[in-house]
């Protein structure tokens, strides 16, 4: 893939999701379910069929909450530009994990404990699940379904999903043997190359609903780029653009700062500056990347050469 492809999927909307009515169908019918399940009573049960119950619920609600939240609340997107310090700022620590300590190459998996982006409690996710659970619990009342429901919800989003991420990023782990976990390996790869596909974790059907999922055995070549760390890919044309056109005076100032402290940035850098340039070449009519490349050339030369010893 050029660099004047990888400019061109990175202006284009939605790249993988068939415009369709069978697409809008999917989506109004996922959004029916999930209200049915979330307004439905707890019935008189066994404890162990109330168990079942609410453990399928909690998965459905984590899946659909967890995808929504990543695609529209972490990633660039409408929300960014509607603003709000609470979604920029859970936005800032999103973009330090693609960037800084899991970008792709030889840094996006470690023979090291995964490393999060923000430290201590992850407020950024702790939130939307303690909101979760405080509607269902006013809505239902505080029963034992009901106490059933968060706890699963919980240790689903924690001991499931959370923990199936950190193992992508380590590469001293026993799950890489399995054909399961190397297929989500691969489609989280996947989602670093292209921020805009594959948000999901643990399986791809609410990527495969919202027409958002990005099949690894049909992206075999993004799956080498992404590997390779000497190209710019998709992810990093659109952080970068963002950060170069639309990021307010607080978030560059910021993001200067990681430039000149990140070698791992002015690197990737320099490898956006080929691919504005290998635009150019193609279309030297282009204004966005003429102006693109000039600004990203700004930034390179007034950043200093930093030493490996600060990777």
């Amino acid at each position: 893939m050029t660099g004047n492809e990888v400019y061109l999927l990175s202006r284009t909307a939605r790249p993988f999701a068939p415009a369709t009515l069978w697409l809008t169908t999917r989506c109004i019918l996922t959004a029916i379910l999930l209200t049915a399940l979330a307004v439905s009573k707890n019935y008189n049960h066994s404890t162990l069929l109330i168990t079942i119950e609410m453990t399928l619920k909690a998965v459905l609600f984590v899946e659909v909450v967890g995808y929504l939240y990543h695609r529209f609340f972490q990633h660039l997107g409408v929300f960014t530009r509607l603003g709000g310090s609470y979604i920029r700022r859970n936005q800032k620590y999103h973009w330090n994990h693609h960037n800084i300590r899991y970008p792709t190459g030889k840094f996006y998996k470690r023979n090291v404990i995964y490393s999060a982006s923000e430290q201590g409690v992850a407020w950024g996710w702790v939130l939307p699940g303690l909101a979760i659970a405080a509607v269902y619990i006013l809505y239902h009342g505080l029963n034992l379904p009901s106490l059933c429901f968060v706890a699963m919800l919980a240790a689903y989003a924690t001991l499931v999903v959370s923990r199936a991420h950190e193992r992508f990023h380590e590469g001293l782990n026993q799950e890489k043997n399995s054909i399961y976990f190397r297929w989500l390996d691969q489609i989280h790869l996947l989602h670093h190359f292209d921020q805009r596909c594959n948000f999901t974790i643990v399986h791809p059907l609410m990527d495969i609903i919202f027409g958002t999922y990005m099949s690894p055995a049909q992206h075999q070549e993004q799956l080498t780029m992404a590997i390779n760390e000497e190209k710019a890919l998709v992810s990093d044309v659109i952080n970068w653009t963002y950060m170069l056109t639309e990021a307010n005076p607080t978030e560059y100032a910021a993001f200067v700062s990681d430039v000149h402290r990140h070698s791992r940035l002015r690197k990737k850098l320099k490898q956006v500056l080929a691919v504005f340039d290998a635009r150019l070449a193609v279309n030297s009519q282009d204004q966005e990347a003429r102006i693109l490349y000039q600004r990203a050339l700004e930034l390179y030369n007034a950043a200093p050469v930093l030493s490996r010893s600060k990777n």
